[in-house]
């Protein structure tokens, strides 16, 4: 994403995601390199930007909406166990799709470290 199409608002600028080329997208040997700030930016507004143009059915979109609903649960002001009980469920499904359409990825322990985030959440 680029400043010059899509205009950030003054509080947000630091986290801008740093500017990506197709190929960091496209070629698996090339990194996608963000902080968290962009990273948590990026999934926040990333529907916004190309959900438009993204089939529904899509799985690996509905796959990175249930990232993104993860993210918002996970950083909620105030949770219930009903949030523990989304997470669950979204956590669970997420790693089982993300296995399903990623068969050649190897494992990544923030995908794991995903299952012990309801038990995190509702101990506080």
């Amino acid at each position: 994403m680029n400043s010059e199409f899509f205009t950030y608002g003054s509080l947000w600028s630091r986290m801008t995601p740093a500017k990506t080329e197709r190929e960091q997208l496209t070629d698996d040997s090339k990194s996608f390199t963000q902080d968290s700030f962009q990273m948590w930016y990026l999934i926040m507004h990333i529907p916004l930007l190309i959900g438009g143009f993204v089939p529904e059915s899509d799985e690996q979109w509905r796959n990175l909406l249930r990232l993104q609903q993860i993210v918002v649960l996970c950083t909620s002001y105030l949770t219930s166990r009903l949030t523990v009980a989304q997470l669950e469920h979204l956590i669970s499904v997420h790693n089982c799709m993300f296995c399903k359409l990623y068969p050649s990825v190897s494992h990544i322990p923030k995908v794991q470290f995903l299952v012990h985030l309801p038990t995190q959440v509702s101990s506080e």
